[in-house]
């Protein structure tokens, strides 16, 4: 009995540790209120063809440049076609383009930086010096020039969207992993002859997991303004499709008379961003350490 109660506390404490966490992150209500506005949109992208009372290209000549009302609760566009619908459609293309390119990014920098924070040496300086040298482009400008090599669409937006960001991503792994490096556990592993990749992969990253998840979340709202950005310039997803900002850049020409057809894309673009920027504020306050009581 005394065993199997010993093999069960790992697991209530890595439990607790979780709770630690969440009741941290939970401390800040901005943080929570952000957490449950990307909920109500991942929902809205579950049950899309519910909340869409039309098709995403339906026109309808009759109904062009039609005001916010209780038919068209966001009004209509130069087409006739439901402004509200096409956001709803156009949620999925916003949210995946944050979480792709982040991962994209974080799978490029985290590899690079666990390598060169770990090994050191020439490696490092040599990559560190060509990381810096991107981070002196801004991220915009970075993406704008591989998507116009790559050309446009959303597939090839996302990828240049999550390169751009792999060099931030590169040096804050590297960063985490140089401070994890020098830990007494370390030492203890290399001196019972554990290999690299498994220092690496089961001593090293775990324990420099939380500066790295606070800059993949901060990277989703950069990657869904720099995919919208793209889209605006016509570099990322084409029409009809209703990504929103393409919806922005199609509606440009109507702003006076018909504000509402990039109004609205616009001020959800910028709540995304806020939301997401707010959740990454609160992990960031919840994951460290100093925050403990």
């Amino acid at each position: 009995m005394t065993f199997q109660k010993n093999k069960a506390a790992p697991a209530q404490k890595k439990e607790s540790q979780l709770y630690e966490i969440w009741k941290r992150f939970r401390r800040s209500k901005l943080a929570v209120g952000g957490l449950v506005f990307i909920i109500l949109l991942v929902l809205v992208v579950a049950f899309q063809g519910v909340i869409a009372p039309e098709g995403v290209n339906d026109q309808n000549y009759d109904n062009m440049f039609l005001s916010p009302s209780l038919r068209h609760l966001f009004g209509t566009d130069q087409y006739g076609r439901d402004i509200f619908s096409r956001m709803v459609f156009g949620t999925k293309y916003t949210l995946t383009m944050g979480v792709v390119a982040s991962t994209i990014s974080a799978v490029i920098g985290v590899f690079l930086g666990a390598i060169t924070g770990y090994y050191g040496g020439r490696m490092d300086n040599l990559l560190m010096r060509v990381v810096d040298i991107f981070m002196t482009l801004p991220n915009i400008l970075l993406a704008l020039v591989m998507t116009a090599s790559f050309g446009p669409g959303f597939v090839n937006t996302m990828i240049a969207v999550g390169i751009a960001g792999a060099p931030a991503m590169t040096r804050v792994t590297r960063a985490a992993v140089m401070d994890v490096g020098s830990r007494e556990f370390i030492e203890a592993a290399v001196s019972n002859n554990a290999s690299d990749l498994r220092i690496i992969l089961r001593y090293v990253l775990p324990n420099a997991i939380a500066p790295i998840i606070v800059q993949y979340t901060m990277y989703v709202a950069t990657a869904i303004l720099t995919g919208s950005s793209l889209s605006f310039l016509g570099l990322g997803l084409q029409p009809p499709a209703p990504e929103w900002g393409a919806m922005l850049s199609a509606g440009k020409p109507y702003m006076r008379d018909s504000w509402w057809i990039t109004t609205i894309p616009g001020i959800f673009i910028m709540l995304v961003v806020l939301a997401i920027n707010l959740i990454g504020d609160g992990l960031r306050d919840a994951l460290d350490p100093k925050q403990k009581r």
